[in-house]
């Protein structure tokens, strides 16, 4: 057997031996999970590493000045051998230049790592050494080297994405329960569509749309809400009127009847109004009666 020959089975061995209890065929040299880059977080290479150990015996020693140049190689899903791609390799944490791996006989332990790009398929894949250059020694077929080191490349999302859907998801399920089942048990819309005010010394009727409003208010002035009570559906209707010396507030009592609360005095008990379509008057400070009718 040439010199060569030698010393690469030595370092095959000492390499693979170790595992040879986790599987008598395949190294299982590790596993990557491969994410894109997003602007919340840029993603942290894997470099999946074992160490491989460089030893002479005394037939050798002559090569211990002589650089051998070794590239990975790996199956196919088809079974073909081919150059590995999609990969870089690192030789004691330096990246090889070509992914070429250089060494000479007498480095002794050298820390061979890989790591997956995003050129690299996903799933398993098992790679092999195989001489590049052998500097005029007999050429060695790299299956004798051992029988191959897995790796897996799993694709997955980005972890700072990740986080960001499972809250989007969280705020989107709460707020649907709250839309659904929440918001009508505490802040209940009015059961009336629309109501029709009859101001004095006009000849038509002001008529004001109230689906989807917790209540009607009336007022002598505008009444700013703000942007969450929209996003919730808990915003009331306005009407704004000068006739309207205090606020008046319409809500949807028991059944088919109404509430009124006001400082005015109410033609009608100021709580319990009577069934929609039957007109209510308010009476403002200068005495004057405004009609109002729900319908």
């Amino acid at each position: 057997m040439k010199k060569f020959n030698i010393l690469i089975l030595l370092a095959a061995i000492a390499f693979f031996l170790p595992s040879c209890n986790e599987n008598e065929n395949i190294v299982n040299w590790g596993n990557t999970k491969f994410y894109s880059d997003s602007f919340l977080k840029k993603y942290q290479p894997t470099i999946m590493t074992r160490t491989f150990e460089f030893s002479l015996d005394e037939d050798a020693q002559d090569l211990a000045g002589t650089e051998f140049e070794f590239v990975v190689f790996e199956t196919t899903p088809e079974g073909k051998m081919v150059e590995a791609e999609g990969i870089i390799v690192y030789k004691n944490n330096e990246q090889c230049s070509g992914n070429v791996l250089k060494v000479t006989p007498n480095e002794g332990q050298v820390e061979i790592g890989i790591e997956f790009t995003a050129e690299a398929r996903e799933g398993n894949h098992t790679y092999y050494l195989k001489p590049k250059s052998l500097n005029g020694l007999d050429e060695i077929d790299y299956m004798e080297l051992a029988n191959g080191f897995m790796s897996r490349k799993q694709n997955v999302m980005n972890p700072a994405n990740e986080l960001v859907m499972w809250i989007l998801i969280v705020l989107a399920s709460v707020y649907v329960a709250w839309v659904l089942l929440l918001r009508p048990l505490f802040f209940p819309h009015v059961k009336f569509s629309k109501v029709d005010i009859y101001y004095p010394g006009t000849a038509g009727e002001v008529t004001l749309r109230t689906n989807g409003y917790c209540s009607l208010i009336l007022s002598n002035k505008p009444i700013k809400q703000s942007w969450l009570k929209k996003l919730f559906f808990v915003q009331d209707q306005v009407e704004v009127n000068e006739v309207w010396s205090s606020q008046v507030r319409i809500e949807s009592g028991k059944g088919r009847n109404v509430k009124v609360y006001t400082v005015l005095d109410v033609d009608s008990s100021p709580l319990d109004m009577p069934e929609r379509r039957e007109r209510f008057h308010v009476i403002n400070e200068e005495n004057q009666r405004i009609g109002v009718e729900t319908w």
